[in-house]
């Protein structure tokens, strides 16, 4: 009887041990998000960048340049601006005012943040807004 118990355990010895071999011992980490790679593409994308909102002409303190090779400018506007505070997505304009419909100055705003562009906005500034 103790034969089969020890087989049994041997068995499950080699399973475990095919199932980490299989695996390669290696773990990809998910993509982090960036400015450059996701924020201002979406911004772009949703039609945030439209004229008279926050194109380079717009009022407004978040102008996004479309221009090739800007995200850096963009990027820096967005704390030059107070748009972001890194790690407290709760009280950044750039959270706030798209997920609430709400602009600083009380006038309404389209809706754009929902869902996971929402989650993924927050992710990102509470992860200190990388680049």
């Amino acid at each position: 009887m103790t034969h089969v118990y020890k087989f049994k355990h041997v068995l499950l010895a080699i399973g475990l041990g095919a199932a980490i071999a299989a695996c390669g011992g290696e773990t990809t980490e998910p993509t982090a998000t960036t400015w450059t790679a996701n924020i201002q593409k979406d911004s772009i994308a949703l039609g945030c960048t439209a004229v008279d909102c926050h194109n380079t002409t717009s009022t407004t303190k978040l102008k996004i340049d479309v221009t090739a090779d800007q995200e850096m400018t963009n990027y820096n506007n967005l704390f030059t601006n107070s748009l972001i505070v890194k790690g407290n997505a709760a009280n950044s304009p750039l959270i706030k005012v798209p997920s609430t419909g709400k602009a600083t100055s009380g006038a309404s705003h389209v809706t754009t943040l929902v869902g996971a562009k929402l989650t993924s906005w927050t992710d990102w500034v509470n992860a200190q807004a990388p680049l």
